[in-house]
């Protein structure tokens, strides 16, 4: 539910209207509330200073201060689909004239969704000469759009952050939109979200986790556009995998007809091949015709360090007797997974502040813009690190070469933290005078990563 009184609390270009204004304002003290009184309306501002919480705020309408025909609307009113569906068109197709949200979409789907919106606002479409821009002329929809951070052109615009807390319905809606407006569906390879933003798009890479699917980001260097006639870097998603391309549809829609098709297909159907995969084909049997294809994957296998395509694994299946060997291959076929080439590492420099991620126990993963990725955690809390330096002490000291090296004891490097903590009990451990906290200081900050593991430690072993 939007609240418009909350969005444009300190809007002086903005007003209420209500037929109790004359009670709220009662004597009138100037010639300005006089005005009010007789009107009916009054600056949002001064309703929230002054008047806030006399009605039930779903009986006020806003508008702006506009003459001729009143375009008020009501100040609280549910986020429909067609709602979502419009502003994720903006984001791809969208802009804003004098007093105008602009759209360039001439896609029969979003015309009944443009006009509702429209409506809504007391406005029309119209149609430029062109056939393919629209602008609807409302100054409170435009305003109404900013409040909700859709600001920006095309290098800029951003997915509020709003958004990621939608219902999942509105969030399908919204995707539906974006992909109507910059997007593709093909019957027989992927639906594609393009744009030369790469920030939107990884927006969208993260909005598409919250509806389960899986999406692929690429670059593509275009030559020239019919736009631009200069070469430009595409950023592109790509939905590829069978189970990602139902879900997406089942929860958006299917689409009347596909768009523009980007030169953006994405390669994310290819596997890794491994050891074990190789070891698997070698000794498969089969006829001629497989064995071309069973070879084929071998190859890359072999050879390189290649990937190869699903569709060859997906042509033994057929002809498998081996039901667990059938198995283990359908499951790299089908599947969430996406087998993305790592282009580049780079060190990046932590900047004093707080550090999130979703930890994975006993894995140590992470989430990180889409991937999961491994959390190398605490190298040196390892045995196999004391072991090392057991070893440098016996090379690199004087008691070591001469037969007596030096040991490095770890009681507690086996044990959980709740352990631990259990243990010092026991031997009276003054804890009240302990604490492990990375920002040092003369007290430990508890929001640290050192201070949260320590406090769970303790609500686990009960203290």
């Amino acid at each position: 539910e939007l609240n418009l009184v909350d969005l444009f609390a300190d809007d002086p270009n903005t007003f209420v209207s209500h037929p109790d204004v004359p009670n709220w304002i009662g004597q009138y003290r100037n010639e300005r509330e006089r005005h009010w009184k007789r009107s009916s309306f009054l600056p949002i501002k001064v309703y929230v200073e002054r008047f806030r919480g006399r009605v039930d705020e779903r009986s006020l309408l806003v508008r702006t201060k506009t003459r001729g025909v009143n375009k008020s609307v009501p100040a609280k009113f549910q986020l429909s689909t067609d709602w979502a569906f419009f502003l994720g068109l903006w984001l791809a197709d969208g802009s804003y004239g004098e007093g105008s949200v602009n759209i360039s979409c001439d896609v029969k789907l979003a015309q009944k969704p443009l006009k509702r919106v429209a409506e809504f606002f007391h406005a029309k479409v119209s149609v430029a000469p062109n056939t393919v821009d629209r602008a609807i002329g409302s100054r409170l929809l435009v305003s109404t759009m900013r409040a909700l951070k859709f600001t920006g052109y095309s290098r800029t615009k951003r997915i509020p952050p709003g958004v990621f807390g939608w219902p999942l319905v509105l969030q399908s809606a919204f995707v539906k939109g974006f992909i109507v407006g910059d997007g593709s569906v093909d019957r027989f390879g992927p639906i594609t979200l393009c744009s030369t933003n790469q920030k939107l798009i990884s927006g969208f890479q993260d909005l598409l986790l919250n509806l389960g699917v899986v999406a692929y980001r690429r670059r593509c260097r275009m030559s020239k556009t019919n736009f631009t006639k200069r070469p430009l870097i595409l950023h592109s998603l790509a939905i590829e995998n069978s189970l990602d391309k139902e879900r997406l549809l089942g929860v958006m829609g299917q689409l009347e007809r596909p768009t523009t098709v980007y030169p953006a297909r994405s390669k994310i159907h290819g596997i890794p091949a491994y050891e074990d995969l190789n070891i698997q084909l070698k000794s498969y049997q089969a006829g001629r015709s497989v064995t071309l294809v069973k070879n084929s994957i071998r190859n890359n296998a072999i050879y390189s360090a290649s990937r190869f395509q699903r569709s060859l694994l997906k042509q033994l299946l057929a002809t498998v007797p081996d039901r667990r060997l059938a198995k283990k291959w359908s499951l790299l076929i089908d599947n969430d997974v996406i087998f993305a080439k790592i282009r580049s590492k780079r060190r990046i420099g932590y900047k004093k502040g707080s550090i999130y991620d979703i930890s994975v126990p006993g894995a140590q993963n992470f989430l990180c813009h889409g991937f999961l990725a491994h959390n190398s955690g605490y190298p040196d809390c390892r045995p196999k690190f004391y072991k090392a330096f057991e070893q440098v002490i016996r090379q690199g000291t004087k008691s070591g070469v001469a037969g007596q090296p030096i040991q490095i004891q770890t009681p507690l490097i086996r044990k959980t933290k709740a352990q631990i903590i259990r243990l010092g009990k026991r031997l009276q451990v003054p804890y009240d005078l302990t604490w492990s906290c990375y920002l040092g200081g003369k007290r430990p900050c508890g929001v640290c990563d050192s201070c949260q593991l320590r406090a769970k430690g303790f609500r686990e072993a009960g203290f």
